[in-house]
């Protein structure tokens, strides 16, 4: 009978980089299609509807957006599509926050 002997190798795994250190895919994206206006834009709004929900990590709700002020466009459970009609913002709600009331302002990324 043979004797086998099994060896393991493994890889060496990089360290993932900070968060600052990360590359953007935007700076490709403006030289591939010849547009410089493929930034993100952001405003700060007042929340007209607010957010009941408590969120442990950052949500980024589907609404509207129009003269400084920002409204859930409808339901926002991940399988609801719907809520895009008419969306053109998502509204930044960050992590550990117990619940946004109407009338608070809130940061938005513009669509």
């Amino acid at each position: 009978s043979e004797d086998t002997t099994y060896t393991y190798s493994y890889i060496k795994k990089e360290p993932e980089p900070a968060p600052e250190e990360k590359k953007s895919s935007a700076p490709l994206l403006v030289k591939m299609t010849g547009r410089s206006d493929l930034e993100i834009r952001k405003s700060h709004a007042v929340f007209d509807s607010g957010f009941p929900k408590k969120s442990p990590v950052t949500r980024y709700v589907r609404g509207v957006y129009k003269d400084g002020h920002a409204w859930s466009s409808g339901s926002n459970d991940s399988g609801v599509l719907s809520s895009f009609i008419g969306c053109n913002c998502m509204i930044v709600i960050p992590a550990g926050t117990m619940k946004v009331d109407p009338g608070e302002r809130v940061e938005v990324i513009l669509l």
